[in-house]
């Protein structure tokens, strides 16, 4: 990991006037040693160069809560690697009775190399939305685009290009108590998605889509509640194949649901989630997503949260491995992934606490057939494989983090780290014994101690005239 030089953090603003805010911090260089274990010599290769991040905010507020902006983020490395630069403009345009808005972004990237046999990189994405956000009846229509070449990874979290999405929205809202409610929400929602570009020599473009109606519902015991329906056709997956060129066509689905969650306010209080998506003419695949959360407030200092998720999977389609031959191998799987969380929280005063979070997260697959998969997307049965492509993968953390504000804006964090991972081919393992060969492998535990303090230049300033 890169060990960071002493950064610079400078922020200000006021009202109807330009916020800015700069961020600057500079990583030194970071070294490997590699060793030749037939020649028994060593070598050092620097693995990542000196490196100066850099952010900039400009933010300007505008009348009727409106605003524009415009951030940049750039990261200059030493060496011969390359340079990135990202710039982004954003708007927020509200009526005198904040009703409805017009907003969006723009936004270009530049991946700016060093040496004359490589190109520059320059990409463009960009949203648009307006919408009605007031009163009973709202709407939102939004449109995201970025094209194949946009990428803000090198200071950022990015995903993925090459896409158009078109987003709808209507809702109808009761926020006044009546009958058996406090309040009442319905809405109506739909998306469709595409590529930007075609990949390869695939003609189509169409990603997926959906439609879906949402019931969400305050009673007078302040409980909430939820039901939802929601409708896929056929969509094509152009990276689960993982292969260029490649895309793999699922079938048609529908997943129907709903959730509850008490009042929070109670010393105990618990959330459940259950949604079940049912395929149509697509192996018979099916899943369910069960979450349930628990909270028990021992007092106004102590409290603890229990998180269950459990996401079985009895018949589920997906990639297994790219063959020697090149071929791509698919599977009907079953996959029963559990995920547990435990948090603890105590606070010594109102400016000092603790909080602890272990979690345990398990995810077995056991293949019971497999399949090649065709130009088309589609599926042809494959025989005679022999190998063991069953996947247990088990991952614990713990997360343990002290806190003590010291001053008004500064702080003091120390914070404990823990990371093991297990894996294995059996599929019949089951929970404990996943639990129990995953504390017992190779541990990762980090220490670190971090200090925030706060200046304020009005402050300082008010002093210096004092001393006058």
């Amino acid at each position: 990991m890169p060990l960071p030089a002493p950064n610079t953090r400078i922020g200000g603003s006021c009202f109807d006037c330009l916020g800015i805010g700069v961020l600057n911090a500079v990583t030194r260089a970071q070294h490997a040693m590699i060793e030749n274990l037939e020649t028994n010599s060593i070598r050092q290769v620097e693995t990542d160069p000196l490196t100066n991040y850099n952010i900039l905010v400009l933010d300007q507020t505008l009348k009727n809560n409106s605003s524009v902006s415009f951030i940049n983020t750039s990261v200059i490395r030493g060496s011969g690697n390359y340079n990135a630069n990202v710039s982004s403009g954003l708007f927020s345009f509200s009526d005198k009775k904040n009703r409805y808005d017009l907003s969006g972004s723009a936004a270009l990237s530049n991946l700016s190399h060093k040496t004359e046999d490589k190109q520059n990189i320059l990409g463009y994405s960009h949203s648009l939305g307006f919408g009605k956000n007031s009163g009973r009846f709202t709407f939102n229509l939004n449109q995201e685009l970025t094209d194949t070449k946009y990428n803000s990874n090198d200071l950022g979290y990015f995903t993925n290009n090459n896409f158009i999405n078109h987003y709808f929205y209507v809702g109808y809202r009761y926020t006044e108590p009546k009958g058996w409610y406090n309040r009442l929400f319905l809405n109506f929602n739909s998306n469709i998605s595409s590529l930007f570009s075609p990949i390869g020599n695939i003609e189509s473009t169409y990603q997926n889509s959906r439609v879906q109606v949402n019931i969400n519902a305050q009673t007078k015991s302040l409980y909430w509640f939820g039901l939802m329906l929601n409708y896929r056709p056929k969509e094509n997956d152009f990276y689960e194949p993982r292969t260029n060129g490649y895309l793999f066509t699922r079938g048609t689905s529908v997943t129907l649901g709903g959730w509850v969650e008490s009042n929070s306010a109670k010393k105990y209080s618990f959330v459940v989630e259950a949604f079940e998506r049912k395929f149509f003419n697509f192996y018979d695949a099916n899943g369910l997503d069960l979450f349930i959360g628990q909270t028990y407030r021992f007092s106004s200092k102590f409290s603890v949260n229990l998180r269950l998720g459990l996401t079985p999977r009895p018949k589920s389609v997906g990639y297994t491995t790219t063959l020697s031959d090149q071929s791509i191998l698919f599977a009907l799987r079953k996959v029963s992934t559990l995920d547990n969380v435990l948090s603890l929280k105590y606070n010594f005063t109102n400016k000092m606490g603790l909080t602890f979070r272990a979690r345990h997260y398990t995810s077995v697959v056991e293949n019971k057939a497999f399949f090649t998969l065709n130009s088309d997307g589609t599926l042809s049965p494959k025989s005679e494989v022999t190998n063991n492509y069953n996947r247990n993968v088990n991952y614990f953390n713990i997360d343990m983090v002290y806190t003590w504000q010291f001053a008004p804006g500064s702080f003091l964090n120390a914070v404990w780290k823990n990371a093991t991972y297990y894996g294995s081919d059996s599929s019949q393992d089951r929970y404990f014994e996943n639990l129990g060969n995953t504390l017992e492998a190779d541990q990762n535990n980090n220490l670190s101690l971090k200090i925030i303090y706060f200046f304020d230049y009005l402050q300082l300033k008010g002093k210096k005239k004092v001393k006058e």
